[in-house]
């Protein structure tokens, strides 16, 4: 399943991506972000939260925004960074 954050008129939400659309799903489990539905744990059950719904909105319709808009922190693995220290 492909969850993703998006705005469509005017409005920032959030849901998984159906059929070529995207089902809401930030009314439809009372969490306002994308993050605090993956930290709740609603999000084992994340299937069958989708299972049987139909898009409320197609994909061509919507902006996307970043997965999660506001990180509490950005980790970053450097692989070449020894490389780099030696030269």
């Amino acid at each position: 399943m492909k969850l993703m954050s998006y705005s469509i008129a005017g409005r920032d939400t959030w849901g998984a991506v159906v059929d070529g659309g995207v089902v809401e799903l930030a009314g439809r489990t009372g969490h306002a972000t994308l993050a605090a539905f993956i930290a709740s744990s609603d999000f084992a059950r994340r299937d069958a939260l989708v299972a049987g719904l139909a898009a409320d909105a197609r994909l061509s319709d919507v902006k996307y925004l970043p997965v999660i808009p506001q990180p509490e922190k950005i980790v970053c693995a450097v692989r070449n960074y020894m490389d780099h220290h030696q030269e």
